[in-house]
């Protein structure tokens, strides 16, 4: 593809440099690849028929390499599927939000093809050193375009590898991570399966915050079509980021600092989270030495009653 249209750049970056890619000028369209992946060869073309659009929304297929899980992957709906756009259409960024409901959140970055002006004109760059990054991304970009178009074709091939995040592997050591976790990893002495799992729970916070803050600034918003966006972000897919969230307080270390973000993005939703929630983020000390005890004993007290009443009987 490269070698035969002058026109088509590539531009390389990895994990902590993506912004990279976003920065340098001048481009036209942007399309992000990744180095796992690959497209089918006609995808530019097909994107190229509907660039009056600010983004097109095209369809991916996932297959395995290496990994036996085959059987699974075909019962994995795409983005499109659960959203239920199953035919070329153009949308508005109504249309999605509303069909927010059918899905279980939504992640955009691999399958669109972006209007490089549009990008640049709501200054949209990824949110460094986290996992899941294209859950972020892909809101807030749907949410400030004005036109999309649904390009029903599996355009995207998708591998899963056994070091891929969909890979659902298991046991991780320090090569398994990108530098910038690997003091992550020392902190918790070298636990790979621990280093993972607040990685992944701060991700979800940071990530969170950031939305938080979007859906804070524009809640003035006078457009009554852009007014229901931002309802429909805060019902069907904010819960995604607070369900990741919770559990962070279980971690005995925060090496980065994640609560103090935590608690910010709590004062935005509070109702997310239980009085009993509460209490184990904001309190964590208090939470494991005197709640949790509590809890405890409460249910081996009710466990026994049970099984006295039982034996009465």
């Amino acid at each position: 593809m490269l070698d035969t249209n002058p026109n088509v750049q590539m531009l390389e970056s990895n994990d902590s440099n993506t912004n990279l890619a976003i920065n340098i000028q001048p481009i036209d369209y942007i399309i992000f690849l990744d180095s796992d992946d690959y497209w089918k060869e006609d995808l530019l073309q097909k994107c190229l028929q509907y660039s009056n659009h600010e983004i097109v929304w095209f369809d991916y297929k996932m297959f395995c390499d290496g990994v036996d899980m085959e059987e699974k992957v075909k019962k994995i709906q795409t983005w499109l599927q659960s959203y239920g756009f199953t035919k070329n259409q153009e949308i508005s960024p109504l249309d999605w939000s509303r069909n927010a409901s059918k899905a279980n959140g939504f992640a955009s970055v691999w399958n669109v093809f972006i209007d490089f002006s549009f990008l640049s004109r709501i200054n949209l760059k990824f949110l460094d050193w986290v996992i899941y990054e294209d859950r972020l991304f892909g809101v807030l970009l749907f949410m400030q375009a004005k036109s999309i178009f649904v390009l029903y074709e599996k355009l995207h091939c998708y591998r899963i590898r056994p070091n891929s995040l969909a890979g659902y592997k298991q046991n991780y050591n320090k090569d398994d991570f990108s530098p910038y976790i690997h003091n992550i990893y020392e902190a918790f002495d070298e636990d790979g399966k621990t280093t993972k799992a607040y990685h992944a729970l701060s991700s979800w916070i940071l990530m969170g915050e950031r939305l938080c803050k979007f859906l804070q600034d524009n809640e003035k918003d006078t457009d009554d079509n852009f007014k229901e966006i931002l309802e429909n972000i805060k019902k069907f897919i904010l819960p995604e980021y607070c369900n990741g969230a919770r559990g962070f307080s279980d971690f005995t270390k925060d090496p980065l600092n994640i609560t103090n973000h935590l608690l910010l993005a709590m004062r935005y939703v509070p109702n997310y989270f239980n009085k009993y929630e509460r209490i184990k983020i904001t309190r964590p000390i208090f939470y494991r030495f005197i709640i949790k005890p509590y809890y405890a004993i409460t249910m081996i007290e009710r466990n026994l009653r049970k099984l006295i009443k039982g034996i009465g009987k």
